[in-house]
């Protein structure tokens, strides 16, 4: 019952959590299968891996393994925020 990537306008590809599957994980993989679409490749091909790069996970409900940025920066928008909220 979910939408397909290419939809029947030309050009037009659909990504997110209502094509392929629910969730996070299907609209990542939605995601991936549509940049493939668009790009006329396999979906493995989408992904590549650089020594550069990397995925780093933190515990949420742990700060005490964040990193200094996130705190600096997560303070600095809550900085903003409460410069936006009215009292």
């Amino acid at each position: 019952m979910a939408f397909k990537n290419k939809s029947e306008i030309k050009n037009l590809y659909l990504a997110g959590a209502s094509t392929l599957s629910h969730g996070v994980s299907g609209a990542t993989s939605s995601g991936i299968n549509a940049a493939a679409n668009i790009l006329n490749v396999h979906p493995s091909e989408v992904l590549s891996t650089k020594e550069d790069q990397g995925l780093r996970v933190y515990d949420a409900e742990d700060s005490s393994t964040w990193p200094k940025w996130v705190h600096t920066k997560r303070k600095t928008k809550a900085r903003r925020v409460e410069g936006l909220i009215e009292k």
